[in-house]
């Protein structure tokens, strides 16, 4: 059987196909143009073009059996009664939506009601949040409207059918994390009615590809697509990893770690979130906004796009000397959730080289999830494993740095999609088939990367100013 997984991902369009025999058999990521992108924002139509594009590529000569569907936690479109896009889809990038978000946290008693209730603090990341602002601030008329996210615009494109899941929604503030269903008190702060999401439904449920959709990526029409469910959580799938004790470190365009749970777990200090797993188990964690998107910052507004990746890794020095960076250039999410904060670099001299530079960005990132990971840990104790996955993947001196600063053995999978595994998995629970095939494929691929207890004492130092420096600057 193969799966043909779609993802619409903040920065690209990416598919794959998987089938039990041999694995991987095609996999296409697709960066979106530039001219469909503007602050924070990305045309909505143009966006499933790309990702059916991929879907064409990846699926070529292949007879596809079944379709699933990959979007992001925090994405918001906005259709009318027709479902034609009102707006473009925000993503969690927009910056526009951080002022009004500031006042209502300045209600602390609202704003840890509103996180116990639904595992989210009130930040303008979250797409309850953002529709309020462009309510209540923009004064977008939606009363007529139908609110979703990318993810599940694409899958109303490729079925007709306009439904969401609980996973996908709790990570937008939507779920009461008590009753698993729409929450009522957010729906009232935003100021619109239930009936203007999606039904929501789980993977369990699935509906027939419609022919215009099959035949612009050249499939057959009528196999069954799995509604769309997050790439946080399918990456959670994807990595084997929704039992106690076994966390997740996503580092991509931005980060998160992740560890599944039972039960709601959330702190006073609303450090971490909460979320729900494709099967409804709680996924707490923490997130920060700067990593990638750090580095790709660098490179292109530093350096001038006058070195590669690797031109500038090989001028790294591991010198005490080096200046520290704070991975604030997008905002902050976790652990302070500082919409505000700026980042930079401190204690550069005259002996400061590019390399020694880049080598603070790569630190400095890493120090940020080092601060959730302490959260977490304190809150759950030390995972008995830890699951990497990402573009950190791609660097072998930035992973051995991240083992080397949690002092921690970490798993790296060779296959660097795992979100899109993920979205396989699901297909095959859907379709009542046996997934120990695809999981003994995923498990087969994991490599272990060793802490170097020598660089123990090193990072302890520099972390200790980055957090000084962090403490400093809030």
């Amino acid at each position: 059987m193969n799966i043909l997984v779609l993802e619409a991902s903040t920065t690209s369009a990416k598919a794959m196909v998987y089938n039990d025999k041999d694995g991987v058999v095609g996999i296409i990521t697709t960066p979106y143009p530039e001219d469909i992108k503007w602050k924070g924002t990305v045309d909505t139509d143009k966006v499933v073009e790309a990702v059916l594009e991929a879907g064409k590529e990846a699926s070529r000569d292949k007879i596809i059996d079944a379709v699933s569907i990959c979007g992001t936690w925090l994405s918001l479109v906005i259709c009318d009664k027709d479902m034609i896009p009102q707006t473009p889809t925000y993503s969690w990038t927009y910056m526009g939506a951080i002022d009004t978000i500031k006042e209502i946290r300045k209600n602390e008693e609202f704003s840890l009601e509103m996180y116990k209730r639904t595992g989210c603090i009130p930040h303008s990341i979250y797409s309850a949040y953002r529709l309020y602002h462009l309510i209540k601030k923009e004064k977008l008329d939606v009363s007529k409207s139908n609110i979703l996210g990318q993810g599940s615009y694409l899958f109303y494109k490729l079925t007709g059918e306009r439904v969401e899941t609980a996973c996908m929604m709790s990570g937008g503030g939507w779920i009461n994390m008590k009753t698993l269903d729409y929450d009522e008190k957010t729906l009232s702060m935003v100021g619109i009615t239930r009936d203007q999401l999606g039904r929501l439904e789980n993977y369990k449920n699935h509906y027939p590809l419609n022919i215009e959709s099959a035949e612009i990526m050249g499939i057959q029409s009528g196999i069954p697509v799995i509604p769309a469910h997050p790439d946080g959580a399918l990456n959670q799938t994807g990595a084997i990893a929704l039992e106690k004790g076994i966390m997740t470190i996503s580092v991509g365009t931005s980060g998160a770690l992740r560890y599944t749970n039972d039960s709601v777990s959330l702190t006073d200090d609303y450090s971490t979130w909460c979320y729900l797993s494709p099967d409804n188990k709680f996924i707490k964690g923490a997130a920060i906004s700067g990593a990638t998107n750090c580095i790709d910052w660098f490179k292109n507004k530093v350096a001038n796009n006058n070195y590669s990746f690797q031109e500038l890794e090989n001028e790294i020095r591991f010198l005490e000397s080096n200046p520290t960076f704070l991975p604030f250039l997008f905002g902050e999410r976790s652990p302070g959730w500082n919409d505000d904060r700026q980042g930079g670099f401190y204690s550069i001299t005259e002996e400061t080289t590019l390399g020694d530079l880049y080598y603070s960005i790569l630190e400095g990132i890493l120090f940020n999830i080092r601060q959730s990971y302490s959260a977490l840990t304190e809150m759950s104790g030390k995972p008995e494993a830890i699951k990497v996955s990402g573009g950190i993947l791609n660097s072998k001196v930035w992973t051995q740095m991240l083992a080397d600063i949690l002092q921690q053995e970490i798993r790296c999978s060779d296959i660097d999609q795992a979100s899109l595994l993920g979205g396989a998995i699901l297909a095959h629970k859907s379709l009542g088939e046996n997934e120990t095939v695809i999981t003994n494929f995923i498990l087969s691929k994991e490599t272990p990367i060793y802490p170097n207890p020598d660089m123990k004492e090193y990072y302890n130092e520099r972390y200790n100013k980055y957090i000084y420096l962090y403490n400093l600057n809030k």
